[in-house]
């Protein structure tokens, strides 16, 4: 794990969590990976002392990358993160590590702020 991030969400909240502006910056890698995978736990309680019983269900992600094509320009792709509960000794494990980061990280190893509305959004 490189990094633990708590985003607090209400019904219906819209949330930007950038793996270059939040996720990278403060990791405890020294160095930066070529590629991550995104484990998105939602719970009712501390991501550093999740229980199964805290891990809730319900929400919806989409991962979005931005492609340079060939012919100049950029090209966007989304895809759905998968439904699915972790289980008790992955959760067990995700949940030792963010407390790692949390209680001796010296603050490397927690996300900055996961940012409100969508990335790249302009009001009309």
């Amino acid at each position: 794990m490189v990094s633990c991030c708590a985003c607090p969400l209400t019904p219906n909240h819209l949330k930007t969590l950038s793996v270059v502006n939040n996720i990278l910056p403060n990791s405890l890698a020294p160095e930066v990976p070529d590629e991550l995978t995104v484990a998105v736990v939602v719970t009712t309680g501390d991501p550093g002392a999740v229980t199964l019983e805290q891990a809730a269900t319900g929400l919806r992600a989409w991962g979005t990358n931005i492609h340079a094509q060939p012919s100049g320009g950029y090209a966007v792709t989304e895809t759905p993160f998968a439904n699915a509960r972790p289980s008790g000794s992955e959760l067990s494990k995700l949940a030792s590590y963010c407390s790692f980061s949390q209680a001796d990280g010296g603050l490397y190893g927690i996300c900055k702020t996961c940012a409100n509305g969508a990335a790249g959004a302009v009001r009309q």
